[in-house]
C-alpha cells in the first residue's frame, strides 16, 4: 500500500510540475525569474522524492524477501521445537511413574530386608543355642562311650569268650551310629 501511495504521489507530482513549467515558461522570459526558481525546486523536489521512492522500493523488496524467508525458517523451527517439548514432556512422565514405581519397590524391599535380618537374628541365636546343647550332648556320649569302652574292657578280663565280646562290641557300635 505505501508503495502504491508512493508512485501515485510522485505521477501527480509529475503532473504539477509539468503544469507549473509550461505555466512559468509562458509567463517568463529567459532570465531566471522567481517562477522558475519555484518550477526548478519543484523539479528537484520531484526528482529527490523519486530517488526517494526507488530506495524505498528496493529496502521494501529486501524486507518482504527476508520476512518471507525468515518466517519460513522460524516456523519450521517452532514446529521441531514443539516435537521436542512434546516428547521430553512423555519422557518425563514416563520417567516420573518409573521413579514413582522404584520407590514402591525399594520400600517393600527395605520392609522384607527388616524382616529377613530379624529371622536371620533369630535363626542365628537359635543355631548358637543348639549348638549348646550338641555340645553338651556330645560331650555327655563321649564320656558315656569312654565309659562303655572301660567296661568291655573290664570284661573282656572277667570272660573269656570271644563271642560274647563281639557281640558287645557290634552292639555298641549300633547305639554309637
Amino acid at each position: 500500500e505505501r508503495h502504491c501511495f508512493c508512485r501515485e504521489f510522485c505521477r501527480q507530482m509529475r503532473v504539477a510540475c509539468i503544469f507549473v513549467a509550461a505555466v512559468a515558461v509562458r509567463l517568463s522570459s529567459d532570465k531566471a525569474s522567481p517562477i522558475k526558481k519555484v518550477v526548478n525546486l519543484l523539479t528537484d523536489m520531484q526528482n529527490s522524492l523519486q530517488q526517494e521512492a526507488d530506495e524505498d522500493e528496493t529496502a521494501y523488496d529486501k524486507m518482504a524477501c527476508w520476512c518471507k524467508n525468515n518466517d519460513a525458517q522460524k516456523t519450521e523451527s517452532i514446529s521441531q521445537a514443539q516435537d521436542k517439548i512434546s516428547q521430553l514432556e512423555s519422557t518425563i512422565e514416563q520417567k516420573a511413574a518409573a521413579a514413582s514405581r522404584l520407590k514402591g519397590e525399594i520400600e517393600e524391599l527395605e520392609k522384607d530386608l527388616g524382616s529377613n535380618q530379624q529371622a536371620l537374628e533369630k535363626s542365628m541365636a537359635m543355631r548358637k543355642k543348639d549348638l549348646g546343647s550338641f555340645n553338651e550332648e556330645e560331650k555327655d556320649m563321649m564320656q558315656s562311650v569312654q565309659a562303655l569302652r572301660a567296661a568291655v574292657v573290664v570284661l573282656s578280663r572277667h570272660h573269656d569268650s570271644s563271642e560274647s565280646l563281639i557281640a558287645m562290641q557290634a552292639a555298641l557300635h549300633a547305639t554309637l551310629k
